[in-house]
């Protein structure tokens, strides 16, 4: 498992679940497509896909993970299995429109037992000051500021996270920020050289930073 750790692996997460023991993981952090037609690169997003992924992740994800955090979207939330509470991201620039209106939250579903791991006093209202993303290949990245902020609130320092979806490489990034380890998987190549690029950018400002 060690040679797993703090890499992006260009891969469908299935494939490395499997290789991690049960509760090795202090927490699961990611943002699953939305089953919606979003425009990503080579993935179809349709409905039947994320049920697909739903079903085939989420029991696997149960057994590694003491903590899991998902960012679900708006319309296919119910589609997941019940957690164990619901937090919200909000942020007042909007995050997205649909043909009811203008959203500015989402819907962030915790699966754990909080009060037993939290490391912070996180709310239920997790409110983002901008919702500015990197400019990527990546069309659905989510805020750095978002992720470090749940990871400070749900994990401690030197913990494990895992990201089977990692997309831009935002998880990476934010362990990077705040002392965390990671596994992370993303089945897209474009976005798996892109993410890569961008935290070894990253790691190398981080470094000139310190010196």
């Amino acid at each position: 498992m060690n040679d797993l750790i703090n890499k992006i692996h260009n891969c469908d997460n299935r494939e490395i679940l499997k290789q991690l023991p049960d509760k090795s993981i202090d927490l699961i952090l990611t943002d699953f497509p939305y089953g919606v037609g979003y425009n990503y690169n080579s993935y179809k997003d349709t409905l039947d896909n994320l049920r697909d992924l739903i079903k085939t992740c989420m029991p696997e994800y149960f057994r590694i993970a003491k903590q899991i955090l998902i960012t679900p979207g708006n319309k296919n939330m119910f589609e997941y299995p019940k957690p164990d509470w619901t937090f919200a991201w909000v942020n007042n620039a909007g995050t997205g429109q649909s043909k009811y209106g203008f959203t500015c939250w989402h819907p962030i579903l915790y699966y754990g037992d909080y009060k037993q791991n939290k490391k912070e006093l996180c709310r239920d209202i997790i409110i983002t000051k901008n919702n500015n993303r990197e400019i990527t290949n990546h069309s659905c990245s989510k805020p750095l500021e978002l992720w470090i902020k749940l990871i400070k609130a749900f994990t401690n320092k030197d913990d494990l996270i895992f990201d089977g979806l990692s997309g831009s490489g935002v998880t990476a990034k934010a362990c990077y920020h705040t002392y965390r380890n990671y596994i992370c998987c993303e089945i897209d190549e474009l976005y798996y050289l892109d993410s890569i690029k961008s935290v070894n950018e990253l790691k190398q400002n981080l470094f000139e930073s310190i010196n």
